[in-house]
């Protein structure tokens, strides 16, 4: 990979963005996914139960750290702050998909800085057509941007790090270890990426020799944090079987692996579909469920058609640059294979949360693969093979976005409900500790659940101000009943005795 001085031009930075914003937009009309749906009441808790953010985040360390032997405060931080922040489900929303978009400019201008103007281009625009939204843990709908913050951390780190072989460059060296030991301090995930350093240094040039010597600082720290969880792991003693235990087991572990890696390929959600909400039966049933618009192929067409002939004529070290990629999309879907949790969770189209980052190291492959072939089948077709697949993965992607948010619809709609009744004082006349039942829903969790031990009983103080006790319908204790009518998108109550 060759080093690129020209920075990224703005307006095809605005281009990408526009496309980019395109694709993942539907995240906006979307509600509260995943464990979203109980930190969002994360203020209301802190209200109901008199306590401080920094004694929640104590108590999550707690939970983590001497329950699991998970060592992460980076993300206990990040994650706090931004629920105790942005409670406003649109504002979140918003936050999300600029995060989103924030992390593809600076895997742009990584890419440009190491590679080529054209290049970062062609890699980004790639990138886009793989920001497919899931019906799971997904980064873009939700899980208050960690994904995102720690990718950042690590694409400034390596925009850093490409000073250090420079003389005079400690200042350089010293601000790439510290992000990137932010970025390991906040999700474990980020361990297997202190090996990019030495590959990068090795892809530009550098003997391995020179490259180790460049990326031992990386190496030593995660080392360093995967054996201090390691022994926490073993002196808090985590039951084999649980669902943070680590399983090597050949099998389930290669299986994992591979169901991790082949989320992010192109269409693999859609393809596969384990949520089970597309249809398969021909073009025109699926264009009824997920409208696919014309306007969004031909922007792709168009972006693709452009980012292809400059980075074609612009050239560059591109074995170096696939040999990243798909170090990128190992080293990414790797950490997770041995946790139980997911080796049982995960199937083909379903990924966790590094899928995005994998979606980076198969945006990178690709363009190489993409720039190769272009430059060696001197034919219109090669790269008009290029432009339509490129087009047509990007549409079809934004379209699955579409659909799977509309499938969400009913939930988002139920909890926005309650939200508006209980600010026009839906439990007005209840008194405080009552105990409130309502049936179970993906977004609710009764008192004693939820993680870290937020239950859904915040939102009815953070909306309402009411103090009370939520639990199951068929709790004994139970004396003030929820229910909700999906027909009228109205929640009504009612006492145990069936008196209104």
């Amino acid at each position: 990979m060759r080093r690129q001085r020209s920075i990224p031009t703005s307006y095809e930075g605005v281009a990408i963005a526009a496309l980019g914003l395109v694709v993942i937009a539907p995240a906006l009309w979307s509600g509260w996914l995943g464990d979203d749906a109980f930190y969002s009441v994360l203020d209301g808790i802190l209200g109901a139960d008199h306590v401080s953010l920094w004694q929640a985040m104590r108590h999550s360390f707690d939970v983590w750290f001497f329950g699991g032997g998970r060592f992460y405060p980076g993300l206990i931080l990040e994650k706090y702050l931004v629920f105790y922040i942005f409670t406003n489900l649109l504002a979140y929303k918003v936050f999300l998909v600029a995060a989103t978009l924030a992390t593809l400019e600076m895997f742009r201008r990584c890419v440009a800085a190491y590679a080529s103007r054209g290049i970062a281009n062609l890699s980004a625009l790639v990138a886009i057509t793989l920001f497919a939204e899931r019906g799971y843990h997904d980064s873009i709908l939700s899980y208050n941007a960690m994904p995102q913050f720690v990718a950042m951390l690590v694409l400034g780190s390596l925009l850093a790090f490409r000073h250090v072989p420079a003389e005079g460059a400690a200042r350089s060296r010293a601000v790439s270890i510290l992000l990137y030991a932010s970025a390991a301090l906040t999700y474990e995930d980020a361990y297997g990426f202190c090996l990019l350093y030495p590959i990068v240094a090795a892809a530009r040039g550098a003997s391995w020799r020179e490259a180790l010597r460049q990326g031992w600082p990386f190496v030593a720290i995660a080392g360093g944090l995967t054996l201090f969880s390691l022994v926490a792991r073993a002196i808090v003693g985590v039951p084999a079987g649980s669902l943070y235990a680590f399983d090597a087991a050949p099998v389930p572990l290669l299986r994992t692996l591979g169901d991790q890696i082949v989320a992010a390929f192109p269409l693999s959600y859609y393809l596969f579909d384990p949520s089970h909400i597309f249809s398969h039966h021909g073009l025109h049933d699926f264009y009824n469920n997920a409208p696919v618009a014309q306007a969004v192929f031909v922007a792709f067409a168009l972006a693709s058609w452009y980012a292809i002939a400059q980075s074609a004529r612009e050239g560059g070290d591109l074995r170096g640059l696939a040999a990243v990629g798909n170090a990128v999309l190992l080293l990414a879907a790797a950490p997770i294979a041995a946790v139980v949790k997911y080796q049982h969770e995960l199937e083909p189209g379903l990924g966790y949360l590094p899928v995005f980052y994998e979606a980076f190291g198969v945006a990178l492959a690709m363009a190489a693969l993409a720039v190769w072939t272009s430059q060696r089948i001197a034919s219109r077709w090669c790269s008009f093979a290029w432009i339509a697949a490129i087009a047509i993965v990007g549409t079809m992607t934004q379209a699955t976005n579409v659909r799977l948010v509309r499938e969400n619809a009913a939930a988002r709609d139920a909890r926005g409900a309650l939200e508006s009744q209980l600010d026009s004082g839906l439990l007005a006349a209840v008194p405080p500790s009552t105990f409130v039942a309502t049936p179970p829903r993906d977004w609710i969790a009764y008192d004693g659940h939820g993680p870290d031990g937020i239950s859904t009983r915040g939102l009815f103080y953070q909306h309402g101000r009411r103090r009370i006790r939520l639990v199951a319908p068929e709790d004994p204790r139970a004396r003030v009943m929820l229910v909700y009518d999906p027909s009228d998108r109205l929640w009504s109550k009612r006492d145990t005795n069936g008196l209104r």
